[in-house]
């Protein structure tokens, strides 16, 4: 929700308009959520979320109508623990983070599992994936791995690319 008393810093001539609501409070459980951890949209203005309460991926079409739920709570293939990012790749595919497993799962744009890669990053974030101006997909990671004891305020990271 957003409130403003005055004209804002960009002057009158700008002004929020709602374009689409997903979720409730009360009703249908495919459209309430607990913690989103990130959400992404597809080409074709599929939304995608992640929410880690509970676990879930869904899908929504461009009118914000529910389409189904993608894989589910488990360690198998296409199954998650914990998940923290989303992103869209190029060929449509959708990539999730699944920092319960410490992977990184690809899912079509229909929501067929098609392939999954361990990536132990040291790293949790919402951030974790780019798409360069090539193309390359890129997951974030720390330089080296975190030493008990030692805090570091600034820990270096890189990116890996995924391929």
């Amino acid at each position: 929700m957003v409130r403003s008393s005055g004209p804002g810093a960009w002057g009158a001539a700008l002004s929020l308009v709602e374009e689409l609501r997903i979720g409730q409070v009360e009703g249908d459980e495919i459209y309430s959520f607990g913690r989103v951890t990130d959400l992404t949209v597809g080409k074709d203005g599929s939304i995608f979320t992640a929410d880690i309460n509970p676990t879930s991926l869904r899908k929504y079409d461009a009118e914000g109508r529910f389409v189904r739920v993608i894989g589910r709570v488990g360690e198998g293939p296409g199954e998650y623990r914990r998940l923290t990012a989303i992103a869209l790749l190029p060929n449509d595919n959708i990539a999730v983070r699944d920092d319960g497993l410490g992977r990184v799962t690809i899912y079509n744009p229909q929501g067929e599992y098609q392939s999954s890669l361990e990536v132990r990053t040291g790293y949790s974030a919402a951030d974790i994936f780019r798409i360069d101006e090539l193309g390359n997909f890129l997951v974030k990671a720390r330089a080296r791995p975190v030493q008990l004891g030692v805090f570091e305020l600034d820990r270096p990271m890189v990116w890996i690319r995924i391929k």
